[in-house]
């Protein structure tokens, strides 16, 4: 695959994370969510190094979803293999219990 491809697949994959966050996020503040959750801060990873778009983007929903939520939203950026560091990293987090 040459390079910029690459480019182009990569910003490709950023609209489409911005497009789906900028969806998302209306849909977070709903009242279908319990009251008194979440009751820990908000931790999203952000699979990019920080200045970038992405995390521009992200720090635009966090102080939406902070506003919405009522608790701290904490960016935590791993840059590295994109996307799949971040997954992994996500997936052994440590599970929440919803309500």
């Amino acid at each position: 695959m040459n390079r910029k491809h690459s480019t182009r697949r990569h910003t490709a994959l950023r609209l489409a994370c911005i497009a789906l966050c900028g969806l998302a996020a209306p849909l977070i503040g709903t009242q279908a969510l319990a009251a008194d959750y979440p009751t820990k801060a908000i931790r999203l990873v952000v699979p990019y190094p920080p200045g970038g778009p992405t995390d521009i983007v992200a720090r635009v929903v966090a102080q939406k979803l902070q506003e919405q939520m009522g608790q701290p939203v904490v960016i935590d950026n791993k840059p590295g293999a994109g996307p799949t560091s971040a997954r992994s990293r996500s997936r052994a987090a440590r599970p929440t219990a919803i309500p």
